[in-house]
């Protein structure tokens, strides 16, 4: 019997409908879960064939349609439910588009100027059991025009949304960055391509908003197993992913189209001896640098293997994409700070390189000042240390080849890095 998801808990029987309009909203989710399955594995017949189903995804979501109706409001329960599972598939369907633009360098199939629906309402209102209690919960949710645009203006507050939808708001934002990071290829300039500071600037100012909204979400969790579900906790990684963005140039990681962990991790390294970050020295950086840190510093305090061995298994393939670029980004920041003699670092710069001692001598049984000192006096054996603690996160068995090829690159990441200190 055909089935189609609906709400957490629940499988929505096609046979049952008479109305011919529910159906397509099935199609749509077989299509994105089949899409991303298949891509997250190396087979490159099964890839092949599902990166040639995207167009077929995108014509379908069109199809449908990216705007609100004109008549929004339901007649009953049950059509807010059609209605807000077909809104919620489409903009998944953005997700997933945008994942594939981010990470493996597609060219975005629909652009966020596109969508003109409301955000996806919040999860008590869709988990509601009855009429009476979805009525009781019921909630107006911003339009995602509008909630974007409130993100990046000063004198606009930050209009109040739900964990998806603040998870469809991070993708927005990561499209933005990637579209600009790729015009500013056009221009010419001698140094890699760079967001100009007024748009790093903005993007700063709608990341900000953006974590003040989550902050105050009673969903939001940093525990991939937690009951409110796993969204807001995916949607930190992509937080950390755009704070990276906006602070190196782009194509800093080698498409992991390749399947290649060498050369993926030979990409690392060779933007690791880029004069870049060493002549861009600022505080952005430092606060991307940081982000990475602090991410790291979580399994560490828990105890790298137990979080690999146990909590990593529930995390999703954009936590293992966001840490390669995570470990990249603080491998090379690494290499740049250490080198410079102490009384030349920026406060924020020293604090940072302290926390990161402190976090690699709880991992080495406390390590102890000439520990330290030895570090400090190869850069590069450092950042090799950092790469490999991320790199243990990594090493288990994963249903997904993709979290196995992270691992692999952070590793060999780690042992070009130790062949420079050597």
């Amino acid at each position: 019997m055909s089935q189609c998801s609906g709400r957490p808990g629940t499988a929505v029987d096609i046979s049952s409908y008479d109305n011919e309009n529910d159906k397509p909203v099935c199609s749509l989710q077989c299509l994105i879960l089949y899409v991303a399955t298949a891509t997250w594995f190396e087979d490159s017949v099964i890839a092949r064939e599902a990166f040639s189903v995207l167009s077929l995804l995108d014509f379908l979501i069109r199809e449908e349609g990216l705007k609100a109706p004109v008549h929004d409001e339901p007649a009953s329960w049950e059509s807010w439910i059609d209605a807000e599972m077909m809104k919620r598939t489409k903009l998944l369907g953005f997700c997933f588009f945008n994942l594939y633009t981010v990470l493996f360098n597609l060219p975005p199939l629909i652009l966020s100027t596109e969508i003109e629906l409301t955000l996806p309402s919040t999860e008590q209102e869709w988990r509601a059991k009855s009429a009476a209690e979805w009525t009781s919960l019921r909630t107006t949710q911003p339009g995602f025009q509008a909630a974007l645009r409130g993100l990046f203006e000063d004198s606009s507050p930050s209009a109040r949304y739900s964990s998806l939808g603040g998870y469809v708001l991070i993708h927005a934002i990561m499209q933005n960055i990637w579209l600009l990071q790729h015009t500013s290829k056009l221009l010419p300039r001698s140094a890699p391509p760079t967001l100009p500071a007024a748009d790093v600037a903005s993007f700063e100012r709608a990341l900000k908003a953006w974590c003040a909204n989550w902050s105050q979400d009673h969903a939001s969790s940093l525990d991939p197993i937690s009951p409110h579900g796993p969204v807001p906790f995916n949607a930190t990684a992509l937080l950390r992913l755009a704070h990276i963005r906006i602070s190196t140039p782009a194509d800093a990681v080698q498409s992991l189209r390749s399947w290649d962990a060498g050369r993926i991790a030979r990409s690392l390294h060779a933007g690791g001896r880029s004069s870049t970050l060493a002549a861009d020295r600022c505080p952005r950086l430092t606060r991307a640098a940081l982000h990475c840190a602090h991410a790291l510093s979580v399994p560490v305090k828990l105890g790298i293997n137990f979080v690999a061995h146990t909590q990593a298994l529930y995390w999703s393939n954009q936590h293992a994409l966001c840490a390669l670029e995570s470990a990249g980004l603080l491998a090379r920041w690494l290499r740049v700070v250490a080198a410079v003699p102490a009384a030349a670092l920026a406060s924020e710069e020293r604090r940072l390189l302290d926390f990161v001692l402190q976090m690699v001598a709880e991992t080495q049984g406390g390590g102890g000042e000439e520990s330290q000192r030895l570090l400090l006096a190869a850069p590069a054996r450092l950042s090799a240390v950092v790469v490999r603690l991320w790199a243990k996160l990594f090493r288990s068995d994963s249903v997904w080849e993709m979290v196995g090829l992270v691992g692999r690159v952070l590793e060999a990441y780690a042992d070009l890095l130790e062949a420079d200190a050597a």
